[in-house]
């Protein structure tokens, strides 16, 4: 196994592990024995937890600002869709993260600073989606910029608590479309009658593909 792979087994255990049990619970020596890699070679490409955490965070991160980016080129309800979709999924391979943010953010300056950042990032990716649906039509003129911030931050803290919320409320957290549901909820109050017929439209093929597939 060359060295990039053995990197990323352990991250990939790590990860796993973070997700089962929380990265609190987590010890190097569990990490260890479930990816069968000796403790000293683990140390020798990470030499803590916290740089496993660091490196998963950096992942997250970095797929976060892929997906957001090829989001905003043209979001169209439909593109929208696609991207709360991929959002959930991408929730559900970081888990851990999502249900121990405060955790994560208290025991990490660094990763708190570059967390706070990236939310700023996010929400202004949002608020270009908002920008660009109320140029075009699909959602109402009457509402000013000040008011779309809070929509874009409001809307990003729903999203990045959803996976908390679940799991305090014990529910599963593979529903998306539970989760995709709430998101656009929040939208419709700014829907002009376009956009609400876009809304619709979009529902009504959904349901023609699932009953084809």
């Amino acid at each position: 196994m060359s060295s990039k792979q053995t990197k990323k087994k352990i991250l990939d255990t790590a990860l796993s592990l973070f997700n089962q049990h929380g990265f609190v619970n987590v010890r190097l020596q569990h990490i260890s024995d479930e990816a069968i890699i000796s403790l000293g070679n683990i140390t020798y490409h990470y030499r803590t937890k916290d740089d496993m955490v660091t490196a998963i965070w950096t992942n997250l991160k970095n797929d976060q600002i892929q997906l957001l980016s090829e989001f905003r080129a043209l979001p169209l309800f439909e593109d929208i869709d696609r991207y709360l979709e991929s959002n959930f999924a991408l929730q559900q391979k970081y888990i851990f993260f999502y249900q121990d943010t405060l955790e994560v953010i208290r025991a990490y300056e660094e990763i708190a600073v570059q967390y706070r950042e990236h939310i700023s990032w996010q929400e202004q990716q949002i608020i270009g989606m908002l920008t660009f649906n109320k140029a075009r039509g699909a959602l109402l003129s009457s509402i000013d910029e000040e008011n779309y911030y809070h929509f874009a931050s409001v809307w990003l803290w729903m999203s990045e608590s959803w996976v908390n919320r679940q799991a305090v409320i014990g529910t599963k957290n593979t529903e998306v479309s539970a989760y995709k549901r709430i998101m656009w909820q929040f939208l419709l109050p700014l829907f002009t009658q376009q956009g609400q017929n876009e809304y619709e439209q979009m529902l009504a093929l959904r349901k023609i593909y699932k009953r084809e597939a």
